[in-house]
């Protein structure tokens, strides 16, 4: 019967081939009635078998490096300490960026920044500006 010969690490599917192993050796099985019945149970476990891996690819997908991010500062805060995050997602864009940073600038204010490694590349000046700025 078709399936990983080798064994699998992951529970689901390491349950359906237990599963699949237990009922294939089946000691009830002695006439052509019987194994036309333990053969259509084996054809639904390897089913069962092949929707489970499926959906375990799906529930360990790792988005590709490009759009991993990186973390370039880490902050701490007191407990004491009444903070506000303040986020900007889209851009760089060359005049309203600009005018941001120097309002941040002005009154020392940091910000995270979200933007996409293509957005930096278009705008590598502006990008270098908000590191070394400290935001």
């Amino acid at each position: 019967m078709p399936g990983n010969p080798q064994g699998s690490d992951k529970p689901a599917t390491a349950a359906v081939q237990n599963l699949n192993q237990s009922l294939t050796v089946n000691p009830l099985a002695k006439e052509v009635g019987d194994n036309q019945i333990a053969f259509n149970l084996d054809r639904t476990i390897e089913e069962l078998l092949t929707v489970l891996e499926s959906k375990e690819k799906l529930l360990t997908f790792v988005p590709p490096e490009q759009f991993q991010g990186t973390t370039v500062f880490e902050g701490k805060v007191k407990d004491s300490e009444k903070v506000i995050a303040l986020t900007v997602d889209d851009g760089p864009w060359p005049e309203t960026t600009e005018q941001m940073l120097d309002i941040f600038k002005q009154n020392d204010v940091k910000a995270t920044f979200f933007w996409l490694g293509q957005s930096i590349e278009n705008s590598p000046k502006i990008a270098r500006r908000v590191v070394a700025e400290g935001h």
